[in-house]
């Protein structure tokens, strides 16, 4: 059975000097719904597309 670890910004912290030198920093940037057709409303995403991988999957994959 796997083990279940709770995530807590200590553990995150821990881990951010292993994986730094393979994980891209990636901006947020808000967009408005309104733009896309939708009812007004104010969204931010993080652009973990521009990760090398091109997904958010490094970051587990590094620190597991």
């Amino acid at each position: 059975m796997l083990e279940k670890k709770t995530i807590t910004r200590e553990r995150i912290a821990a881990v951010e000097p292993r994986i730094r030198p393979y994980i891209r920093h990636t901006p947020v940037m808000r967009v408005d719904m309104a733009d896309f057709g939708r009812p007004a409303f104010p969204v931010d995403l993080k652009l973990e597309c521009l990760q090398h991988s091109g997904s958010f999957k490094a970051r587990g994959a590094f620190t597991n």
